[in-house]
C-alpha cells in the first residue's frame, strides 16, 4: 500500500483547524484555554468534552474517548488513518506526497488521472447544461419539475450534448487517452476502434464519494430513449453497489441531526433539499446494497427508507430488512398516512416523483417541511408520518 510522507502528515496537520473539524460534530464554547460541548461519542446532557485548539487533542471526561485530530475525523467518519489525512488534505488545499512503491505508485497515478478527467468532464457537462442552446430542454425539464438553479448548481448538474464525440474530442484536446476514457467509463468502444460518448442527450448527475471527488455519473434521457436512466459502468473508481447519490453534501446535516434520510431518485433529493431537508441521499434505485448501509452508518445508525408505495418501494425495504439485520443497523420506514389533509389528491400530482404514478414519500417530507417554519414545527410536522422499525 502506498504510504504519505510524514512530512505530509505534518502538512496537513498544521493546516487543518481543529475547532472547525470538531464543531462540525458538536457545539463548542469556549473554557478557559480549551473549548467543551457534548460529546459526539456517547449520549449526555452535561457537556465533559473538551478540545485544546492550539495541540489539537480531544477528551471526554465522560467516556473516556481520546486523541489527536486525526484520531477524531477516523472516529466520527469511520475511516483509516490514510483515508482521514486524504480527506483533511481535500477539505484545506493540501497536496499530499506519496513514498514511491512501483507498480503500486503507478496505479495511485492511473487512479489520479482517472478522478482529474471525471472531474473535468463533470465541470464541461455543467457548462453545457447553462450556457448551451441546444440544453435548453433540459433547464425547461429542471424548471418543470420545480427545481431551483441554485440546487442544481450546487449538486452540480449537467448535460450532455447529443452529438456522438463531443465529450471524447474535448477529452483528447485536453491531452487524455482514448483508453482512459474508456477506463472512466465516459466512451463506449467503436466498431472502428475509436470510442464514442457513453451519455448523449442526457441530463448528468454527478456521482461522488464523500470527499465530493466524481466517481461516475447518473444521466436521465429527455426524451424517449432506452433506458430513461443510464448509469456509468464498472469502473478501477465506480462501483454501482456503493454509490449514494448526495452523500458528500448530506454527510455534516446527518451528522448534527443523528438521522438520514433515504430516497429513490435524484430529483427527490433536490426536492427536499430545496425544502430544507439537507439530511438526504438518494440509493440509486431501490435495492439498497450492504455496501450503501456500510456507508451512511458511518455518518448515523438512524436511516430513514422514504420509498414509493409500489411494489419496486415495497421489495426493497423487505431486502432492506435482510441486510440491516445482518448489519445491526436499526431501519425505518416512512409511510404517509391517508388522512393527512396537506397531501390532497390534487396536491399529491403536483409532487409526484420523477419515474412513479403512486405519491412519492420524499415529495411528503417536502410538503411539510415547507410548511415548517421553525425546528420545532418541523419536528411536530414529522410526528404526522408513521415511521415503523423494519428491524432492530
Amino acid at each position: 500500500m502506498t504510504r504519505i510522507e510524514k512530512a505530509s502528515v505534518e502538512e496537513v496537520v498544521q493546516a487543518a483547524d481543529m475547532l472547525e473539524v470538531v464543531g462540525l460534530r458538536t457545539q463548542l464554547r469556549k473554557a478557559g484555554a480549551n473549548y467543551t460541548g457534548l460529546c459526539p461519542f456517547h449520549q449526555e446532557k452535561t457537556p465533559s468534552f473538551s478540545v485544546d485548539p492550539v495541540e489539537k487533542l480531544y477528551y471526554c471526561f465522560g467516556c473516556g474517548e481520546g486523541g489527536d485530530l486525526l484520531a477524531f475525523v477516523q472516529k466520527v467518519e469511520n475511516l483509516t488513518f490514510a483515508e482521514a489525512v486524504e480527506s483533511l488534505a481535500d477539505r484545506y488545499g493540501v497536496t499530499l506526497r506519496y513514498e514511491e512503491s512501483g507498480a503500486t505508485d503507478a496505479d495511485r497515478r492511473r487512479r489520479e488521472r482517472l478522478r482529474r478527467l471525471l472531474e473535468q468532464a463533470c465541470a464541461y457537462y455543467e457548462r453545457v447544461l447553462w450556457e448551451a442552446h441546444l440544453a435548453e430542454a433540459a433547464r425547461a425539464y429542471l424548471a418543470q419539475r420545480g427545481l431551483s438553479e441554485e440546487a442544481a448548481k450546487e449538486y452540480r448538474l449537467g448535460y450532455s450534448f447529443a452529438a456522438w464525440s463531443k465529450l471524447r474530442d474535448a477529452a483528447l484536446v485536453k491531452g487524455f487517452s482514448e483508453k482512459e476514457l474508456l477506463d472512466a467509463g465516459l466512451t463506449v468502444p467503436g466498431r472502428r476502434g475509436s470510442g464514442y460518448d457513453r451519455f448523449r442527450g442526457r441530463l448528468m448527475f454527478p456521482l461522488t464519494d464523500e470527499r465530493g471527488r466524481v466517481l461516475g455519473f447518473g444521466a436521465r434521457t429527455l426524451g424517449d430513449d432506452k433506458p430513461k436512466y443510464l448509469n456509468s459502468p464498472e469502473t478501477p473508481l465506480y462501483h454501482k453497489s456503493e454509490a449514494l447519490f448526495g452523500l458528500d453534501k448530506a454527510k455534516q446535516a446527518a451528522s448534527r441531526e443523528d438521522a438520514l434520510f433515504v430516497v429513490e431518485g435524484y430529483t427527490d433529493v433536490l426536492a427536499l433539499v430545496q425544502a430544507g431537508v439537507r439530511n438526504v441521499v438518494a440509493s440509486m434505485g431501490t435495492a439498497l446494497t450492504e455496501e450503501q448501509l456500510k456507508r451512511m452508518v458511518r455518518l448515523t445508525r438512524n436511516l430513514y427508507l422514504c420509498f414509493d408505495a409500489d411494489a419496486a418501494g415495497q421489495g426493497a425495504m423487505t431486502r432492506a430488512l435482510s441486510v440491516g439485520r445482518s448489519l445491526g443497523i436499526t431501519l425505518r420506514v416512512v409511510r404517509v398516512s391517508n388522512r393527512m389533509p396537506s397531501l390532497s389528491s390534487s396536491s399529491r400530482k403536483v409532487w409526484l416523483s420523477a419515474d412513479c404514478d403512486t405519491p412519492s414519500f420524499a415529495a411528503a417530507l417536502v410538503k411539510l417541511r415547507s410548511r415548517a417554519t421553525t425546528r420545532k414545527d418541523w419536528r411536530s410536522a414529522r410526528s404526522r408520518f408513521c415511521i415503523h422499525d423494519l428491524c432492530s
